[in-house]
């Protein structure tokens, strides 16, 4: 979770759990030194025990990719995308903002 990746926004915390899930941004290859540039960068989401440090069951998921549920035509670019805005647990579901930056 740490080298080339790179934690973005702010955790947030499930008590009911103990996971503290956050976004890190990296690149394809893994590497701090590979290809870098819009088209090359990727998302995932963790989840990560709070007393243990170990990363959850299932966890980290892939963001890039994934298809909007309200537009198919549309998917998820991490390269072009940032995430800042601390993530909130609502309803057992995590939401994280994004916003999109032109290459």
């Amino acid at each position: 979770m740490f080298g080339a990746n790179k934690s973005r926004g702010t955790p947030v915390i499930d008590p009911a759990t103990d996971t503290m899930y956050f976004f890190s941004k990296s690149y394809k290859d893994g590497s701090a030194t590979g290809a870098r540039g819009v088209y090359n960068g990727i998302y995932r989401l963790y989840g990560v025990n709070v007393n243990t440090f170990e990363n959850v069951a299932g966890y980290p998921v892939l963001v890039d990719g994934v298809v909007a549920d309200n537009d198919p035509g549309q998917y998820f670019v991490g390269g072009v995308t940032l995430q800042r805005p601390s993530l909130t647990l609502i309803n057992n579901v995590v939401y994280g903002g994004m916003y999109t930056i032109k290459p």
